[in-house]
């Protein structure tokens, strides 16, 4: 799906909820409305309202954003046995692009030492720095 597509996906998903919402506002049951029609409530309030394509935008380079370090974040922990502790404690200078290596400062008495940073694994954190310094 294109990133355009999915901002929109994003907006009908934030204009049904606000459908919703007016809809419980209203004291309307909402087991008593057809799906179709909240669908159909929804698309037409992305077009009465279209700053929610703007907002739906803004909160989908948050995801992408946030995707992004998540992934890396766990991804990281599982090649290297981190513990949570640990993968906070992580920084940019631990890392060796040079060398693809990965300096892991181990906690609760555990040996800390240098691990290999797969191809993968080292572009996640180059694309993660990349949308960080946007």
């Amino acid at each position: 799906m294109s990133t355009q597509g999915q901002v929109i996906t994003l907006a009908r998903y934030y204009a049904r909820q606000a459908v919703l919402l007016e809809l419980r506002g209203q004291g309307i049951k909402l087991h008593h409305v057809d799906a179709c029609e909240i669908t159909r409530s929804a698309n037409r309030y992305i077009v009465d309202h279209p700053e929610i394509i703007a907002f739906a935008t803004e909160r989908y380079e948050d995801f992408v954003k946030r995707g992004a370090r998540d992934h890396l974040l766990f991804l990281m922990m599982y090649r290297h046995g981190s513990r949570c502790s640990e993968a906070v404690d992580l920084r940019i200078e631990d890392v060796s692009f040079d060398r693809a290596t990965l300096w892991v400062k181990r906690l609760k008495g555990s040996n800390s030492g240098t691990h290999p940073i797969e191809g993968d694994e080292l572009r996640a954190i180059r694309r993660y720095l990349g949308l960080r310094k946007e």
